[in-house]
């Protein structure tokens, strides 16, 4: 893919990183956010509207994938915490290269 910025991105593509970052399928990704059965096909094709939010929701996971995992441990702060904080080292890690 091209570096295509994540808030240009149509609906399919942003579905598409999110599954491919993190190695869900769409009904994985519906099942740990709590969402309709089938509502991301929905969106792609242009069957149900998304909305504001919902797109919000894809933008956020794209940029931040990290944070399907958070959501499926029941929104941990502790795991939160501790992937940014295995992020950073490895980001700082790079920099000192």
């Amino acid at each position: 893919m091209t570096d295509i910025k994540i808030k240009d991105m149509s609906v399919e593509e942003l579905v598409d990183v999110i599954v491919t970052k993190n190695g869900y399928s769409k009904i994985g990704i519906e099942r740990i956010f709590e969402l309709e059965f089938g509502i991301l096909d929905k969106w792609i094709t242009g069957e149900e509207d998304i909305t504001c939010v919902s797109l919000t929701l894809l933008r956020i996971l794209a940029t931040c994938p990290w944070l399907v995992k958070v959501a499926e441990d029941g929104y941990s702060k502790c795991i939160g915490n501790s992937i940014l904080q295995e992020a950073l080292k490895v980001k700082n890690e790079k920099n000192c290269e």
